[in-house]
């Protein structure tokens, strides 16, 4: 059954749900070596990380948030998503939002994010190194709310494609995460009389792209994945060129510290991409397979070479391409490498291909949220 052409009403932003806003901590009340997890941005963004704080004294229960809870950052990044990590302590400039009586809790996370260009213009205009969306604003900002069932009906559609993303990006971590573990079989993780540079080239030579060329910021390399999560095009006047089946290594403090690196699989055949100066190009010499340099550049012994090999000013500390030229290690048995290869070539394909698809899922999504919000889209033209 499609939705009833049913009547719709007009209700405030801050009517639909409860907004209870996060605790303030200071500084020494985050440093306690045990207790709760305090959620900032940085964990809505990136997760748990060894700079999360704690906090061990007691904590008013509307603070505490748990997986499934819906975070709205309204300070300077604007933020809105549903909770994933383990239970915590909300910190301020965080909105926990939960829906009132009336207000399905999905279509009310899906509602605002189809109000996102709407609060980002109400940053833009206030003009200050920190905007924010007040309470105000949710107050006089309007939206036309539909009965529940209509509700329910288009948030339905929207966590279907959010739920295909979702097993998608779970089968890519398993993949990726089985590439490394076959990765580890062949016993790099020990030293040896091998050097890096026996195994991968560092910062190979490539031509000079065609501009506008594909360009990757730092922002844009995971932490964990091999993905890169954005591809950006501007003229290319300086920084690493790489090409498809290249690794790309931050070297630069926190980012190396944090796991920023990404397996190149977003450029057109033979085009020529560019990125960050902060980046190390990895490259696989010819008779070691596909996967070899990204794992490697993932596995504990080299990043932790890799940190150990950091200088430069506190804050601004990098390793350079040079100083990661005598990384010892062993030969790879050949047999080991051999299956390494066969099973890291389905792998990184298989990736590649769960991932565009993830992304034209997204587009779909992002397209249809205002239509199926405003209502110039209705739900029956989803139903079976």
């Amino acid at each position: 059954m499609g939705t009833k052409m049913t009547k719709h009403r007009t209700v405030a932003v801050y009517d639909l749900a409860t907004f209870q806003n996060g605790r303030a901590f200071k500084p020494a009340e985050t440093r306690a070596v045990d207790g709760q997890w305090i959620i900032k941005i940085a964990e809505m963004n990136r997760g748990i990380s060894s700079a999360t704080g704690r906090f061990d004294g007691p904590v008013d229960p509307k603070f505490l948030i748990k997986r499934g809870d819906l975070l709205f950052a309204w300070s300077g990044s604007l933020v809105i998503q549903e909770y994933e990590g383990p239970p915590g302590i909300l910190n301020q400039h965080i909105f926990k939002v939960t829906a009132k009586s009336g207000v399905d809790q999905q279509y009310l996370k899906y509602l605002l994010l189809s109000l996102m260009p709407t609060f980002q213009r109400l940053i833009d205009d206030q003009r200050t190194t920190m905007g924010h969306v007040k309470v105000a604003d949710l107050k006089r900002l309007t939206v036309s709310l539909p009965p529940l069932e209509d509700q329910l009906q288009i948030a339905g559609v929207l966590r279907s494609l959010d739920d295909l993303i979702k097993t998608n990006r779970r089968l890519v971590h398993d993949m990726d995460t089985l590439m490394q573990k076959v990765f580890g079989q062949l016993n790099l993780h020990l030293p040896g009389d091998s050097k890096l540079t026996d195994l991968v080239e560092l910062n190979p030579k490539v031509k000079a792209p065609i501009n506008p060329a594909p360009y990757i910021d730092m922002a844009s390399l995971p932490e964990s994945g091999s993905r890169i999560e954005r591809v950006q095009r501007r003229e290319a006047k300086s920084g690493a060129r790489f090409m498809n089946g290249d690794t790309l290594l931050a070297r630069i403090t926190p980012c190396l510290e944090n796991g920023k690196t990404s397996y190149v699989d977003v450029l057109n055949d033979g085009e020529v991409g560019v990125g960050s100066t902060e980046f190390i190009v990895l490259r696989e010499r010819p008779e070691i397979p596909q996967g070899f340099a990204y794992c490697l550049a993932r596995s504990e012994r080299f990043r932790t070479f890799a940190i150990q090999q950091m200088n430069g000013t506190s804050g601004r500390q990098r390793v350079s391409w040079s100083a990661l030229v005598d990384f010892p290690t062993v030969s790879p048995n050949t047999n080991a490498l051999k299956c390494f290869g066969e099973l890291s070539q389905e792998l990184l394909l298989g990736i590649q291909q769960l991932s565009d698809e993830s992304e034209e899922l997204e587009r779909t999504r992002d397209t249809l949220l205002p239509l199926l919000i405003s209502g110039r889209v209705r739900t029956e033209k989803f139903a079976a």
